[in-house]
């Protein structure tokens, strides 16, 4: 594999494990997963610090932890912080409000399901970087067999989607997760989102002049 299809797909995991996290809280299978010494020392490379309870406690009392901070932070009874675009960024801040169906039309018209595979609605932070990821993912193939019309495609949409939907309201719910997060998991990977979305953005701003 080309050092380019290395990185899309690196890119395509990034945007994976963020969307597993916000999706829902972590299984015990997930948490296995992340505290394995490989995983540990790809967090730690991409700036991500879970917390030393996270990797020192017991399975099930850092699951216990995680999943209180996680209902606590986006299904709490007050001051919930809604992962929705709609909600975050929308004038009428009610869910399937006009950035739903904006996002819901985009995937559609570039031939992804994304949203109806993940069981929540199509502006949720976490089918947003799931679309992503998979165009990371398809982008990472096509380097890898020399499809240049392929990668070409998936390259433009994704800057597309970045502009139009994460690169307008990520930020904000990022950093309301770091002021209101219990657990220090949550506001580094919130934290991290915040990052890795700057980033691309900005990369795929670059990339654009570039070939203007």
């Amino acid at each position: 594999m080309s050092g380019a299809a290395i990185t899309a797909a690196h890119r395509g995991n990034v945007y994976d494990l963020l969307s597993t996290v916000f999706r829902r809280p972590l299984d015990a299978r997930y948490l296995e997963r992340l505290r394995t010494p490989d995983m540990l020392a790809a967090l730690a490379a991409a700036g991500i610090d879970p917390g030393e309870d996270f990797i020192g406690d017991d399975s099930d009392t850092v699951l216990d932890r995680l999943a209180i901070d996680y209902t606590q932070l986006f299904h709490g009874p007050m001051d919930r912080i809604a992962p929705y675009e709609s909600i975050q960024r929308g004038n009428d801040g009610e869910l399937m409000g006009a950035p739903a169906g904006e996002v819901c039309r985009f995937m559609a018209e570039v031939g992804f399901s994304v949203a109806s595979e993940a069981a929540e609605l199509p502006d949720h932070i976490s089918v947003e970087l799931a679309f992503l990821g998979a165009l990371a993912n398809r982008e990472a193939v096509a380097l890898d067999g020399g499809d240049t019309e392929t990668v070409a495609r998936a390259r433009d949409i994704q800057q597309r989607f970045l502009k139009a939907h994460p690169g307008r309201w990520a930020d904000v719910f990022a950093d309301k997760v770091k002021a209101r997060a219990e657990t220090e998991f949550y506001a580094s990977m919130a934290a991290a989102m915040a990052r890795f979305i700057s980033d691309e953005c900005r990369q795929a701003v670059e990339k654009c002049n570039q070939e203007g």
